[in-house]
């Protein structure tokens, strides 16, 4: 039984083509932000959403580390973990298509990249409210290229959204698109223009990943099957068809025009408007359950903004702008980088302090610094602004700043690290000096190594993941 009327589905597959500096040994959504497992952050908020069951889909490849890793998190929701297979090209519209069986309502599919401190009931309620066939959760883009990123000797080139809103509905959603699918003009669809004269397109907002859609959709979704993606096709597409007028043909297998509309097998060819459901807006309200104080949403003032839809038009698409918290995708190096300074930041400010409890730790110069489990850190050791992983060794004297230090790594006496990313059971030879550098995983420097703006990897593990990386939006 899947609570608040909605199946949930988290989509973990994607193999991190954007940072496959850290995924060549690592399954991205395994990734460690502030010592926990990028999936956990997304099942976090869906537990708080009251979510008892979830859907997980993952590479076939990662299943079982996947699921030994959701295991050792010890949440209160069970899951069910699906595998897709990796040596395909397998979307996130497939992914839907292949659990289409077990998805018995309206759906909610959120990325395993999103981390947001946003109440997702406030968004279903909102869903509920409006009916739309599509809703997204939008927000500000979180952080600029002012940060160095390591690895990089230039800045890094952000990959926007463009968001269209119409101007006299601030919620309606009319445009959705990645800039990277234009070259240097855009085109709108007369019929588009007519319906909405104004709107206001935005690059400087983010498409957080998080989208409830209708149960319906994947019916129509089941039958286009060419469809792969949701982000880069379907929901670019459906977006559009808000401003289509709905197909009233009656199809005449004897007409000239009949192979329009007869698809090769004789059967017809069903339109967008053919899988909709319609009479379910009063189910939804009264699913609606009232919000507690700490939710600021008033269901009475939401009731009354539902006359602002378009009534003459069958599919409806809104964007919920995320106003305040935070929310980052983990989908760049930069995401990453910002997420675990998020993490820092948040702990800094809050009465949560490092877990020493279990560490062997005789320095005192920890500065905004979470700690993991079975760290041992040698004498006059300076740590500042850093996250060190599980079962991690620092020797005498050394420096971290702003560096991110998974599980499992060494590094010895006298070297200063600043603004890097150490991955799992590195070592770090003494006396070595490494600024704004990834070390990958299993890597050994050698001592009195000097390093800037290095990504050291095996070359193996590189070309292998190369060949095998697809999309997976």
């Amino acid at each position: 039984m899947y609570d608040n009327g909605l199946t949930a589905v988290v989509m973990s597959g994607g193999k991190g083509s954007r940072i496959t500096e850290l995924t060549t040994t690592c399954a991205k959504c395994l990734l460690p932000v502030a010592n926990k497992p990028l999936i956990y952050y997304p099942l976090d908020a869906l537990q708080k959403a009251n979510f008892t069951d979830v859907i997980v889909i993952v590479s076939d490849t990662e299943e079982e580390a996947v699921g030994k890793a959701l295991n050792e998190l010890k949440l209160d929701i069970r899951i069910d973990l699906v595998s897709i297979p990796y040596n395909r090209d397998f979307g996130t519209a497939d992914s839907l298509r292949l659990i289409k069986d077990r998805i018995k309502n309206d759906i909610l599919v959120i990325s395993c990249d999103t981390i947001t401190d946003f109440p997702l009931k406030r968004l279903i309620d909102w869903y509920r409210i409006h009916n739309p066939t599509l809703l997204a959760l939008i927000s500000s883009i979180p952080y600029n290229n002012e940060n160095v990123i390591p690895g990089r000797k230039g800045r890094e080139k952000n990959e926007k959204d463009l968001i269209g809103i119409d101007a006299n509905n601030g919620d309606r959603l009319v445009f959705l698109s990645s800039e990277a699918d234009f070259d240097e003009s855009v085109s709108f669809s007369l019929s588009m223009l007519k319906k909405c004269p104004q709107m206001t397109i935005k690059s400087n907002l983010m498409d957080a990943h998080i989208y409830i859609l209708k149960k319906w959709t994947l019916r129509y979704l089941q039958e286009n099957s060419k469809i792969s993606s949701l982000k880069g096709e379907f929901f670019p597409s459906l977006v559009r068809k808000q401003f289509r007028k709905e197909w009233t043909a009656t199809v005449d297998k004897t007409s000239k025009n009949a192979a329009s509309i007869i698809s090769m097998s004789g059967v017809p060819h069903r339109h967008v408007f053919d899988f909709i459901e319609t009479g379910d807006i009063e189910l939804g309200l009264q699913r609606l359950e009232p919000n507690n104080a700490s939710d600021e949403l008033n269901v009475e003032s939401l009731k009354n903004q539902m006359p602002n839809s378009y009534p003459e038009s069958k599919i409806k698409c809104f964007a919920y702008r995320l106003n305040d918290g935070y929310c980052v995708r983990v989908n760049t190096l930069s995401g990453y980088c910002e997420a675990n300074r998020l993490m820092l930041r948040l702990m800094s400010t809050s009465d949560r302090k490092p877990v020493k409890s279990q560490n062997s730790i005789t320095s005192k110069s920890l500065v905004d610094a979470i700690t993991g489990n079975g760290l041992t850190v040698g004498e006059k050791c300076s740590i500042k602004r850093s996250i060190i992983g599980n079962n991690c060794t620092i020797g005498d004297k050394v420096k971290l700043m702003n560096t991110i230090v998974m599980d499992n790594v060494k590094v010895e006496e006298g070297s200063n690290i600043q603004g890097s990313i150490i991955c799992s059971q590195a070592n770090i030879g003494t006396n070595s000096e490494i600024k704004d550098c990834i070390i990958a995983s299993a890597q050994n420097i050698h001592s009195l190594a000097k390093l800037t703006n290095e990504v050291i990897l095996d070359v193996n593990q590189m070309m292998e993941c190369d060949l095998s990386m697809t999309s997976y939006q």
